[in-house]
């Protein structure tokens, strides 16, 4: 038994069972504090590896059941009932989601967390009154996760020594990726820095035969959050930069103030160069249905304009 602040005596007995630490964050911190293992007990395609016991091969969602069952036939069962509480589920597909605990490359914003906070008070804010929702947003930046289990993407441009995996090589260029090749498949650069091509690329050094790139690509957000200096090549472009930086204004919609355009844009930017990348910000509403919800394609309650332009002429 431990103690976690979490748990109250206002709701219940004051005692819960906790997930296995590797299927929830406030399981996983508790676990972390009192130096219990973590452990995952269902793959990443949401299947029971040999930690589910019976269930081992089954898919997670649709074991509920099976447990209930199980229970009733040992005569261990005294009660059971469904509560309806939200959960979380892809905001694309609807998927139901769970938590599992992975290895995964993160940029330790926490630690540049004033330095963010001083540069986002220098930067004018439209209109002001949503000025407290990004302030507090950056305010209570955490560590960023930056690599993503895909195949399309930009690909994390780090490679791990086969034979001592505590021995990192981070590639910064196409330059450098021929100087450090021994192979290289022979297509377009733009399609050799992309998989499955960029994991062809083979490299050896002199304190490593063979190094292996983490299978990652980079979160879409870091590629957008770079946009002041990459939407106008400026590391090459320098005078034009140089004119341009920091930009006047930018703008998008409410919800790129927590961790979306506007705050990607502000970390990378005083993470590499020390300062916003812009002077103003003008934050725009959402175009909602009749209902009050953000119109979205993946929703299909949005206003097409075809539809529009065919009743009402362009």
């Amino acid at each position: 038994m431990v103690l976690a602040d979490f748990v109250t005596l206002e709701e219940g007995t004051g005692l819960v069972h906790i997930a296995p630490p590797a299927h929830g964050p406030e399981d996983f911190e508790v676990a972390k504090k009192y130096g219990l293992p973590i452990t995952n007990s269902v793959e990443i395609n949401g299947i029971f590896n040999e930690n589910g016991g019976e269930f081992r091969g089954k898919y997670w969602l649709d074991v509920s059941q099976e447990v209930i069952k199980d229970l009733k036939e040992r005569g261990l069962l005294l009660h059971y009932e469904t509560i309806v509480h939200a959960y979380p589920h892809c905001w694309r597909c609807g998927t139901p989601l769970i938590y599992r605990s992975d290895r995964q490359w993160f940029i330790r914003v926490s630690a540049y967390r004033d330095k963010l906070v001083e540069e986002l008070k220098k930067v004018k804010i439209y209109p002001d009154f949503l000025r407290d929702r990004f302030d507090n947003w950056v305010a209570n930046a955490r560590d960023w996760t930056i690599s993503r289990s895909r195949v399309w993407g930009t690909p994390l441009p780090v490679w791990r020594c086969k034979d001592d995996p505590s021995k990192i090589l981070v590639i910064g260029s196409l330059d450098e990726l021929r100087k450090y090749a021994k192979f290289i498949p022979n297509v377009p650069s733009e399609m050799l820095v992309h998989r499955p091509w960029i994991d062809m690329v083979k490299i050896e050094t002199e304190d490593c035969k063979e190094w292996v790139r983490e299978p990652f690509v980079v979160d879409v957000w870091m590629d957008s959050g770079v946009a002041w200096i990459a939407s106008i090549d400026g590391l090459r472009n320098k005078e034009l930069f140089d004119k341009l930086y920091p930009y006047d204004w930018v703008t998008e919609a409410i919800d790129q103030t927590r961790g979306g355009w506007f705050y990607s844009l502000l970390v990378t930017s005083v993470l590499w160069m020390g300062r916003a990348p812009y002077k103003s910000i003008l934050i725009s509403g959402h175009v909602v249905d009749k209902y009050g919800q953000k119109m979205s394609k993946s929703k299909g309650n949005v206003v097409w304009a075809e539809d529009l332009f065919n009743k009402w002429g362009c």
